[in-house]
């Protein structure tokens, strides 16, 4: 059994494999955290504007903008889309009633990874408040965003020097918020730590994070509950990360990170089965195995970054096949007009123009995956016979699916069922919930 034995090194260790790399230069001029101004990558503030405000492509982006559901992030898009400057006002109260800071958790100890996870989402809406709202904001409010910021982040470090599992969500949950907070930073009163922030992070995913995925490929071990955590995340740091400095990592994972993002495309199109449910298999629960809520916009965040015209055919499959505002959530409809351009829908590749069947992680997770064809009434088969990596994972190599119009053999039990005697005995830490066999040798264990 192989195990990619990559942790997190230490923050000294990564200031010291950095200082070798050239100096990144982030943009001084906002909004820069996932907007262009024109010269480089990324969708421009014009280009957000001007989709936001068509109705036929960009349905329900403007009803999205500035509302209490899609978080402090809607206010601040809907200043950058409609020039209110009160909407960032209201950004920056939201954020500061309901910011958890981890006061009390150490991040040595057991409610390190809770905190982590039940606030993951906040340094994207700090971020993009703190930039897009740059121009607009109070003295004080920039203040308290910063310090509030380099507090959270700091954490985040001291977090991440614990030797962090690299095939665990918190490993790009961490590093993304410490990379995006410190783009964002760059240029404030916080400078010094900023600069402190972009430098490790540059390392820690160049060194670290990107190579192991490398070496996993096209698939994810953890399941679609983690899928949107972990690749998601890497997206976004990446499309923050891309339009912010003088690097297009998008462009870098293509020539040194196996092409990680368009093999992530190849993912999502070779295991959804022809209902539109992916193949089950790690953590997971049914609202994760349907494409609703948070495929379209995964597609649409590594689309934007490799310019997939398989990706742009994957995205229209996904909103022609999910109810009415589903393939974005109504709360997050604005994120459309950031990642999705439909001036490209002409160009378009449809899945159905794939092969059949596809090897995915051929050295790591040794995936399977083949259908009859690509209608909804077609045969899907697939099978895992590959290593195990932990975090999330199950023990299920060699398991196989049949689906026809819904599973027809498969595995059995819930990721909601967590925390039960079941899932304990049989689910987690055991084959007999999975549609393979078990060779059982006394004595063995799995921690």
């Amino acid at each position: 059994m192989r195990r990619f034995a990559l942790v997190g090194p230490t923050f000294s260790a990564i200031l010291l494999l950095a200082s070798s790399s050239s100096a990144l230069t982030v943009r001084t001029d906002r909004p820069r955290v996932f907007l262009s101004n024109g010269k480089g990558f990324g969708t421009t503030v014009a280009q957000m504007k001007t989709r936001c405000a068509d109705t036929t492509n960009y349905a329900g982006c403007m009803g999205s903008l500035g509302t209490s559901a899609g978080g402090p992030e809607s206010y601040a898009a809907a200043y950058v889309v409609k020039g209110d400057a009160t909407q960032c006002t209201t950004a920056v109260s939201l954020l500061k009633a309901n910011v958890q800071l981890p006061t009390g958790v150490s991040p040595t100890g057991g409610g390190a990874h809770t905190y982590t996870s039940n606030n993951g989402g906040q340094m994207f809406s700090l971020a993009v408040t703190r930039d897009w709202c740059d121009a607009v904001l109070a003295s004080a409010d920039s203040a308290w965003l910063e310090t509030t910021m380099a507090t959270i982040t700091d954490w985040y470090v001291q977090y991440a020097a614990n030797g962090l599992d690299v095939y665990h969500d918190d490993m790009p949950n961490v590093w993304s918020a410490i990379a995006l907070s410190g783009i964002a930073l760059t240029g404030t009163s916080v400078e010094t730590k900023a600069q402190s922030y972009v430098t490790a992070a540059d390392a820690q995913w160049k060194n670290v994070i990107l190579p192991a995925m490398a070496y996993e490929g096209d698939y994810w071990h953890e399941g679609m509950t983690y899928v949107q955590v972990s690749l998601g995340l890497t997206a976004w740091y990446a499309l923050g990360w891309s339009t912010a400095t003088d690097e297009n990592v998008f462009d870098l994972a293509k020539t040194s990170d196996a092409d990680l993002f368009n093999g992530y495309i190849d993912f999502l199109s070779y295991t959804l089965r022809p209902d539109y449910n992916y193949a089950y298999f790690g953590d997971t629960s049914d609202n994760k195995q349907s494409i609703q809520l948070f495929s379209r916009y995964l597609v649409d965040l590594f689309t934007i970054g490799t310019g997939s015209t398989l990706g742009q055919g994957l995205s229209l499959e996904i909103a022609k096949n999910s109810p009415a505002f589903y393939d974005y959530a109504g709360a997050v409809r604005w994120k459309m007009a950031l990642l999705f351009d439909a001036s490209k829908n002409g160009a378009a590749v449809a899945r159905s123009s794939l092969p059949t069947g596809k090897w995915l992680s051929p050295k790591a997770q040794d995936v399977a995956s083949m259908r009859s064809g690509w209608g909804p009434d077609d045969v899907f088969v697939y099978m895992t016979c590959g290593d195990y990596f932990g975090a999330h994972q199950h023990l299920e190599s060699g398991s196989f699916h049949i689906a026809r119009d819904g599973i027809l053999t498969g595995p059995t039990g819930y990721y909601d069922n967590y925390g039960t005697t079941h899932w304990y005995d049989y689910y987690s830490q055991h084959s007999v919930h999975a549609n393979t066999l078990a060779i059982y040798q006394p004595g063995e264990s799995f921690p």
